[in-house]
């Protein structure tokens, strides 16, 4: 493989465009970075002058071969294009004068603002949910907690009492203590599909019906009016 070559598969497989004008402003190469951003072939832009791509631009590429020095980089960002076939674009330039076997060229290079967006978006939605992350686990350790206290302070007092509705109501505090101990650990564990089961509709109105009467902030009166079949 020859050194042009090796040199050709790394300029295609850059994400910033590059674009090599002659004098005469026509484009003598372009990385498959700038054939998608220009949607041309490297065929079709090859001695193409760069006037009868780009219709329009906040750069005039002309002042840059007269009025700037063989070396000297120019950038700009946030740089308008408009296209002939009707496209706009926008992409930070750098422009630089150089000279190669005795003839001077300008050599282009386009990176798309659309794609630096993109990138500090998702660096920024990564933050993001990482830290969310460690806000619910730690949210999670300190909902545990209490949670398995109050569950063992509820198994303590129903050993104590004798009253069989007493003792209901300490059966519901263990049972709302683990359902939200199993959906702190639904949060923090990987995503599994349900496991549906058969329950009595009843009984879990029931278990609902139990928890208004424990509320005494309120004076609502329940009617019950099951139909035995479901």
């Amino acid at each position: 493989m020859s050194e042009f070559t090796i040199s050709e598969n790394l300029l295609d497989n850059l994400s910033t465009g590059i674009i090599l004008l002659d004098y005469k402003l026509r484009i003598q190469y372009a990385n498959h970075t700038a054939q998608a951003f220009f949607e041309r072939s490297l065929n079709l832009l090859i001695n193409s002058p760069i006037h009868q791509i780009v219709a329009t631009s906040s750069l005039d590429f002309a002042r840059f071969k007269n009025f700037t020095q063989y070396g000297e980089v120019f950038s700009d960002s946030e740089v308008q294009f408009k296209f002939t076939d009707g496209r706009y674009s926008q992409a930070d330039v750098s422009i630089t004068n150089i000279a190669e076997n005795g003839k001077y060229q300008l050599l282009i290079e386009i990176r798309l603002v659309e794609q630096q967006k993109k990138i500090s978006q998702e660096n920024h939605q990564w933050a993001q949910q990482r830290a969310a992350r460690e806000l619910v686990r730690g949210l999670a350790h300190e909902i545990k907690n209490p949670l398995g206290g109050i569950r063992g302070a509820a198994q303590l007092l129903s050993k104590q009492l004798a009253s069989a509705d007493l003792i209901e109501f300490t059966s519901i505090i263990i049972d709302q203590s683990d359902r939200l101990t199993n959906l702190v650990d639904r949060l923090l564990g990987p995503n599994l599909r349900p496991n549906f089961e058969s329950h009595n509709v009843h009984k879990v109105l029931e278990k609902v019906c139990a928890l208004v009467d424990l509320d005494l902030s309120h004076n609502v009166a329940i009617t019950r009016d099951y139909d035995p079949s479901i």
